[in-house]
């Protein structure tokens, strides 16, 4: 996550410039608490598993200065599970508000 700050200087002429771009990064962790189903009632449900997700988001922030982004959201998604021998792979797409 990244915050533009574009600060302006008001010189005695009177002529407004822009003096300095500066780039803040926000370091934030994300933790999302999802609830998965995976419907049985589909008829390629063999190897594929396909399932949707949907929870709660909550998020910490390490830089206290820096934008303040919002620590509760909603995150949603949809992926397919299968195995592959012992391990079990599960790509997913999620998208967080």
């Amino acid at each position: 996550m990244n915050a533009t700050i574009i600060f302006t200087e008001f010189p005695a002429s009177g002529v407004n410039k822009v003096s300095t771009e500066h780039f803040t990064a926000v370091q934030a962790w994300e933790f999302p608490l999802m609830f998965k189903y995976t419907p049985a009632f589909l008829p390629f449900a063999g190897r594929l598993r396909p399932f949707l997700e949907a929870g709660p988001s909550f998020r910490t922030q390490e830089n206290a200065a820096a934008t303040e982004p919002s620590r509760f959201g909603v995150s949603v998604g949809a992926g397919a599970a299968f195995q592959l021998g012992r391990i079990r792979i599960a790509p997913a797409l999620r998208y967080t508000r």
